[in-house]
């Protein structure tokens, strides 16, 4: 969009020099001129000058410029102000799509959000389903097949909690691109410390 609003920037100058093409141009134009050598012999001469030994001359001229391509310059002009009108049309329907992107975006962050939360409280109960299980197995309660049957589940647990951590960091991080937020530099500020 930066680029967009930089290319519609060009083009308004563009049909502002097209504007200006089509209408006249004054300038003024002077001249003076004065020079004086003691030791040269004045000239009477109107057939010979002498550049060292001037009277003082100079003059004034107003001068106007047209071109009167009126026709090819209206051509430009058109076609400048339809080259900005495609632009201004193409930045509306960006703004739109970056709009819906990063509506997008935060829709998915808070997805992974509630995701993440989710997954950490299942971890919190698969892990006190593994002490229990632990528990019972050392006091001879508890069977074999349900300690690893509970050590499984607390793995993939925990598994799935690292994974919505990660899901809700590139979910910020899409929405960082989408909005536009340049990237930080440093530690990451999205970490999460499982219990």
């Amino acid at each position: 969009m930066a680029a967009l609003d930089l290319a519609i920037a060009a083009r308004d100058a563009e049909v502002r020099a097209a504007w200006g093409a089509m209408l006249p141009q004054f300038f003024l134009g002077g001249h003076f001129a004065f020079a004086y050598a003691p030791n040269r012999t004045p000239q009477f001469n109107p057939f010979v000058t002498d550049y060292f030994n001037q009277a003082p001359a100079g003059g004034v001229a107003l001068g106007m410029r047209q071109d009167l391509a009126f026709p090819t310059l209206g051509a430009q002009l058109k076609k400048a102000r339809a080259e900005r009108e495609t632009l201004l049309r193409q930045r509306a329907g960006l703004s739109r799509l970056v709009a819906q992107q990063v509506d997008a975006a935060v829709a998915e962050v808070e997805a992974a959000r509630e995701r993440l939360t989710a997954a950490t409280a299942a971890f919190a109960s698969g892990k006190k389903w593994f002490r229990s299980a632990g528990l019972d197995f050392q006091a001879g309660v508890g069977e074999p097949r349900d300690l690893l049957e509970a050590y499984g589940s607390y793995i993939e647990l925990q598994v799935d909690e690292q994974q919505a951590a990660y899901d809700l960091v590139v979910a910020r991080a899409k929405l960082d691109q989408a909005s536009g937020v340049t990237p930080r530099v440093g530690p990451n500020p999205c970490a999460f410390a499982t219990p």
